[in-house]
């Protein structure tokens, strides 16, 4: 699979579930359509190639060593289980080599560019996100792609043109019979007839993009969900979904049976608790994945993808609907806990999901200050340990400038930034001690006119979020020091895991003595 830069796999997820949550919402009549190419690879056209890499600007040397690489292909066929002679093809790109990928994404883009050609000169009409500045029309991932636009007859025609136009041109042939039709707001029979004119299948939601379920509500725990999550790559749906109590406790009591062994579904004695047992082999466990805590470690991603102004689609698509006029990220997800998609108000609740760990993410943000703008000076964590207005409450109500940001509160005079704060009175004895801290924190900030502010995930030493310091973060307050030293003459590395595993359960005398089965009523007689 190729990638593109800037671009993150689950970013298209978040799309399709946002644009069909907005027209569901705003009850616009709206159509997704979801393409199946035919033997994607071994269909593209050469020429097709060589001219999209004329237009996306590479040289002739380069064209040139492409068609080369793509006219060496030699391919025999087996007849009876004998291979024939070999023999040079005319169209197609190999599968497994390396280029390919690359080769093919090329070859999409021609769609892409046929597809914004017709929104620009308003011949299709896409979904439009908020206040309308952003609208999507297709959603590309390799040869997975889906189309959206108004619910209009217009629309669908002009759909089924450009497909046609595509496969005359690149050769790659679209598949009607698999490919599927669905409708937001709008009636069976306008689905019918739009089906007939494209001669695909009617299809339904919730649908999967890219593995992940679309247009449904996870938190019913549906067979979908279920399989997906308990599928070879739960990691993938983890990224989107907060995965529901009562899944989590299936996946636990079946890891809980694995670990601790048994035969058929007879009753397991399981000799440390399941908490320890998921704390790291430092603190004391046994180091097993805590779902529940790496689950939100995940979806706390998209927090470090707002943070890093990202200006992808997707981010234009969240701004559109939940920013409001707001510029600051942080202000969205403070204001969007109670409204929204359920994807993103899994997000904007991230931080407070429950007692244990509020403000587990939002402490870990911090605003590395440059020129100033945008940030508000009381109320954005750019200096100290927290919000001013928070530190110094006193402070914050004498202020003149509550609603200031910092470039407002100073100048810079000789070439050098001064900070400036004005009170509504003259401060007493005590408010200017607490006035003489805060210059005193004050002091190691300066503005720097022309330099941008940035967000840091603090709990990094790059500044940018990390899953695994986010599960650590979420895990470590669980630890004990004496526990963190039992740990290290335990797992030693010159230790096989099985032998390491079982001095853990004899230093926490969890083994098969008499004692612990009596105390467990296994046995009740202790001779």
């Amino acid at each position: 699979m190729a990638f593109i830069e800037g671009r993150q796999l689950m970013d298209g997820v978040v799309i399709a579930n946002e644009v069909r949550n907005e027209a569901k919402k705003k009850k616009m009549e709206s159509f997704l359509f979801k393409v199946d190419f035919e033997i994607a690879y071994g269909k593209v056209c050469w020429e097709f190639i060589d001219y999209m890499l004329f237009r996306l600007g590479f040289n002739i040397i380069w064209r040139g060593c492409i068609q080369e690489c793509l006219r060496s292909s030699m391919i025999s066929i087996l007849i009876n289980g004998s291979p024939t002679r070999q023999f040079p093809v005319g169209k197609g790109i190999r599968q497994g080599d390396p280029l390919s990928p690359f080769l093919f994404l090329i070859v999409a883009e021609g769609l892409n560019g046929l597809m914004s050609t017709a929104v620009e000169k308003e011949l299709y009409k896409g979904v439009r996100i908020g206040n309308g500045a952003t609208m999507v029309s297709q959603l590309q991932f390799a040869d997975d792609t889906t189309f959206f636009g108004e619910a209009t007859e217009d629309n669908i025609k002009v759909v089924k043109c450009i497909m046609r136009i595509f496969e005359m041109a690149s050769g790659l042939k679209i598949n009607f019979g698999k490919s599927q039709l669905m409708g937001v707001e709008v009636d069976n029979d306008w689905k019918d007839r739009m089906a007939c004119i494209l001669c695909c299948k009617k299809g339904k939601f919730p649908f999967k993009y890219l593995g992940v379920p679309i247009g449904g509500n996870h938190r019913r725990g549906r067979i979908m969900l279920i399989n997906s999550v308990l599928s070879n790559l739960p990691v993938f749906m983890m990224l989107i979904y907060r995965i529901p109590s009562g899944i989590l406790k299936s996946i636990d009591k079946m890891r809980r049976n694995f670990l601790w062994g048994g035969e058929g579904e007879g009753r397991k004695i399981n000799w440390v608790s399941w908490e320890r047992v998921c704390k790291n082999k430092e603190w004391g466990g046994l180091g097993v994945k805590d779902i529940r805590s790496f689950n939100l470690a995940l979806i706390g991603k998209w927090w470090g993808h707002l943070a890093s102004k990202d200006e992808g689609l997707w981010r234009r698509v969240i701004e559109g609907k939940y920013s409001e006029g707001k510029g600051n990220w942080m202000d969205w997800v403070r204001d969007g806990r109670g409204m929204g998609s359920l994807w993103w108000r899994d997000v904007c609740n991230l931080n407070n999901r429950d007692g244990e760990n509020v403000g587990w993410l939002e402490d870990g943000f911090r605003l590395r200050i440059g020129e100033g703008k945008g940030v508000s000076f009381w109320w954005d964590k750019w200096c100290g340990e927290g919000c001013l207005a928070n530190i110094f409450p006193r402070l914050y109500l004498l202020s003149t400038g509550k609603d200031k940001e910092c470039y407002q509160m100073g100048n810079t005079q000789n070439g050098t930034w001064k900070w400036n704060l004005s009170w509504r009175r003259t401060l007493f004895e005590w408010e200017k001690k607490a006035a003489m801290k805060l210059q005193g924190i004050l002091d190691n900030v300066k503005i720097t006119s022309g330099c941008l502010d940035k967000w840091q995930w603090i709990h990094s030493s790059d500044g940018l979020y990390s899953t695994k310091m986010a599960y650590v973060k979420l895990t470590k307050e669980r630890a004990g020091s004496k526990e963190a030293k039992m740990s290290k003459r335990i797992w030693n590395p010159m230790l096989p895991s099985k032998i390491a595993a079982f001095n853990w359960r004899v230093i926490l005398d969890r083994i098969l003595t008499k004692v612990n089965l009596h105390k467990r009523g296994v046995i009740k007689d202790m001779e």
